[in-house]
């Protein structure tokens, strides 16, 4: 290795750094930001579901079924939908990902220069400050950091980095700013493991998610006996023929899977990622929707969203007799100047004293701010300490009544204080008041409408914040946060039984530390609530990982981007309420439509378990009859119904609520089979092709009118849906029938004998059946709900 010279301020020369890229010592390091194209690929067509499907589908080829493989177009669309969403999702999070940690600052041949982090080598002196990830394992050289160590360690207290200190790459810089020299690059730092766990695509637990799981594997586990069963059951009857009970055992294992459920939450969801995107929000994973759908509570702070963000000194108060305004003004800037933080408050006080020329030459050491201490400080060789904070952090005391009555109307107060001790910790001891920053930070115009429509939509907020909790309390009524009023000071939250009490009853909580910020958002949501948290810097990632749903500013810093569900791509708060109506939208109308199509799940399980255990009943159905009756039933209704606007806050257990819907249907589509094959039939002198089509007729009916019932309340766009639904069953059965010679013709003989013409006994059967089945849903609707109650909790979270 190159020898370099720590208090080199020059840093590498362009030669020194080519021969360290000739030797391969750079920071190319292998991205595990997303999945493997691979990964992907594999993730979506080897599933439980698809392989099932498969079987089915071979067996159905190796006996000449073809016109039963219908049901693979909705296979292949899912998968196809599923890895063009994720590869999209990819290429988005390696965008973002390029956005958040592409580039450094590194002084080369004596000048700084932003560089790729890929073009970092070892050696190379880096410049680094509040807010920025550490990309590469590097000594600090010169200054002093506050790094959070959070992914690395799991200890979220910042960590104080000096001169000799090591900085491990997958940390942040909380506070401070400091040079550092490359020690580790690539493979050989802790970077890739920054990637597998701050950034990695995983996919989320949902209810939607895990209640579709558990369909399929419960119906999984019991098909391969139930197929079996069923040949068993045709074999001992005499009925076994290889053709025949392939293709009828293939209908009824077809059946029970949820294919249309599966391809609706796909489409549904897929939908709402990219409304999302022309709103300006990226959706990490399709599910993180579900989350943002159900939030009952909303964590912020007050910065950037109820407020722009941009600070601004509006007053200086001189509290030192002794001192001139000139000699203050002085002091204040040349250690603002020191402290070399770069917040939105230090930021706009540097602003303040832009025409004053800083004397920084005596500067002996520094200390950043951090949100933990709530103060900064610089130390100077001959002139002392200056601190600037919050007032009750470095006096130990209360502001005067001329001080609160500022900070209730808004305004957030910064002491300067000094000592003439130099060592930074020993001066603290010895403070001298000397003035008191006055600054304000301006609401948002349109502030009060989105409070607004959160109360309105029963979604309850909460601001948390490090501010003086007076300030806070204040702005936030000003911007018509109802209970604004309920403010407290965390940091006299001594235990988590204080700060327990605390969450029920206030709205405002100021002087918040970090580790209390994760805290509060477990305690409310062992309230009972679904909360989103939504930060912007390193200090918030515990409490956005903690949080159900994350929402995360992209001027933000790098960590809270990283770890966030959400991104709002242009940072502002105000899409915040499009973004929540759409996940309502989208789980509201899965949840509604998704009973239509566990229906034939359901149906297909009793009718199966009916086969081989009573009589005389069979499974009447050919793939093909289910296909016709699902389109007018479940595929068109679900599609446009999922498109419906639908803001109601989500409530109850989806897996209960759509249970409850569908069983009901798929019972009575049993009770019609079975009358049919052991009353109706002999009654009616029907062949065996005219009682499956009877059967056909009946579960088409039942079906519909489930429809009716999902369709409430009726609005004229619904109503016209369910009477061309109606239309089209009866009409596209009546017409395959009809059009059976032609089809025939055609060479497609399988078309013969499936579909058949009502005669009049069969019509008036079919009306009496649709009369009954209104009456009967009603009851064993109300049976269900008992049975499966929609608001009990689901067991997993």
């Amino acid at each position: 290795m190159i020898p370099i010279n720590p208090h080199q301020s020059k840093g590498l020369s362009s030669a020194e750094v080519q021969l360290r890229q000739q030797d391969g010592r750079v920071n190319a390091a292998k991205n595990t930001v997303t999945k493997p194209l691979s990964r992907i690929f594999i993730d979506n067509i080897c599933t439980l579901f698809n392989l099932v499907n498969a079987i089915i589908a071979v067996a159905l080829i190796a006996v000449g079924s073809y016109h039963n493989l219908l049901f693979l177009a909705i296979v292949t669309c899912n998968a196809v939908i599923g890895i063009i969403q994720e590869i999209r999702s990819k290429r988005t999070l390696e965008k973002l990902s390029l956005l958040c940690t592409a580039k450094a600052t590194v002084i080369r041949d004596g000048e700084e220069q932003v560089i790729p982090i890929t073009e970092i080598v070892v050696d190379d002196v880096i410049l680094f400050q509040n807010g920025d990830q550490i990309s590469v394992d590097c000594a600090v050289l010169d200054g002093e950091v506050e790094a959070n160590e959070s992914l690395l360690t799991g200890e979220i207290d910042p960590v104080l980095k000096t001169a000799g200190a090591k900085l491990l790459s997958g940390s942040f810089v909380v506070s401070g700013r400091c040079e550092a020299v490359v020690e580790l690059v690539g493979e050989d730092s802790y970077a890739a493991k920054l990637a597998a766990e701050a950034k990695k695509y995983t996919r989320l637990k949902s209810q939607l998610m895990i209640s579709i799981n558990k369909i399929i594997r419960f119906t999984s586990c019991f098909m391969i006996p139930l197929a079996v069963l069923m040949m068993l059951s045709e074999w001992l009857s005499g009925q076994f023929e290889t053709a025949a009970t392939i293709t009828k055992t293939a209908g009824a294992l077809l059946g029970m899977m949820p294919q249309g459920l599966m391809l609706l939450t796909t489409v549904a969801l897929v939908v709402g990622v990219l409304k999302l995107a022309r709103k300006k929000t990226l959706v990490r994973e399709l599910y993180s929707i579900e989350a943002l759908s159900r939030v009952s509570l909303i964590c912020l702070d007050k910065t950037g969203t109820i407020t722009e963000g941009t600070m601004r000194v509006t007053e200086v108060l001189s509290l030192n007799d002794a001192m001139t305004a000139d000699e203050r003004d002085a002091l204040i800037a040349d250690a603002i100047c020191a402290i070399h933080d770069n917040n939105a408050t230090a930021e706009a006080i540097r602003a303040h004293y832009e025409a004053r020329t800083p004397r920084v030459d005596d500067v002996c050491a520094v200390r950043p701010f951090s949100s933990a201490r709530k103060w900064s400080a610089a130390a100077f060789e001959s002139r002392g300490t200056v601190f600037i904070g919050a007032y009750d952090r470095l006096l130990g005391a209360t502001p005067t009544d001329e001080l609160k009555a500022l900070e209730e109307s808004g305004k957030r107060l910064l002491l300067v204080a000094k000592s003439d001790l130099n060592d930074i910790d020993e001066a603290k001891d010895h403070l001298t008041p000397v003035a008191i920053l006055v600054l304000e930070d301006r609401i948002r115009e349109n502030a009060k409408e989105i409070l607004d429509f959160f109360r309105k939509e029963d979604v309850q907020l909460r601001v948390i914040s490090g501010d003086n909790p007076r300030t806070v309390s204040a702005i936030a009524q000003k911007a018509g946060l109802e209970n604004a009023d309920r403010a407290v000071d965390a940091s006299t939250l001594k235990t988590e039984d204080e700060l327990r009490e605390a969450a029920k009853y206030y709205t405002v909580f100021g002087r918040v530390m970090p580790e209390q910020k994760k805290t509060l958002v477990r305690l409310f949501k062992e309230q009972g609530h679904t909360v989103a948290m939504t930060g912007d810097g390193v200090n918030d990632v515990p409490a956005l990982k903690e949080a159900d749903c994350s929402i995360a500013m992209a001027a933000g810093s790098d960590a809270a981007k990283q770890v966030s569900q959400l991104v709002l791509l242009d940072s502002d708060f105000a899409s915040l309420p499009a973004v929540v109506m759409e996940g309502r939208r989208v789980v509201n109308n899965i949840t509604r439509t998704a009973s239509l199509f566990l229906v034939k799940t359901v149906m297909s399980f009793l009718l199966t378990i009916c086969d081989i255990l009573l009589p005389g009943v069979r499974y009447p159905f050919e793939p093909i009859h289910l296909s016709m009756v699902g389109v007018f039933a479940e595929s068109i209704p679900g599609f446009f119904l999922t498109l419906e606007p639908c803001a109601e806050r989500i409530k109850g257990n989806f897996f209960n609520k759509v249970l409850s819907s569908a069983v009901p249907s798929a019972v009575i589509i049993v009770l019609g089979v079975i009358a049919t094959q052991w009353l109706l039939a002999p009654m009616l002198g029907l062949t065996d092709e005219m009682s499956t089509m009877l059967c056909v007729y009946f579960t088409g009916t039942a079906w519909l009118v489930q429809l009716y019932r999902v369709c409430q309340p009726f609005s004229i766009a619904r109503r016209i849906l369910w009477v061309l639904m109606v239309i089209g069953f009866y009409a596209g059965t009546v017409l395959l029938a009809v059009a059976e010679p032609l089809l025939v013709g055609l060479g497609l003989k399988k078309f013969e004998g499936v579909f058949f013409l009502p005669d009049q006994p069969m019509i008036v059967t079919i009306a009496v059946f649709a009369a009954a089945t209104f009456v009967l849903d009603f009851f064993l609707v109300k049976l269900a709900k008992k049975i499966w109650p929609a608001d009990r909790l689901p067991k997993h979270k």
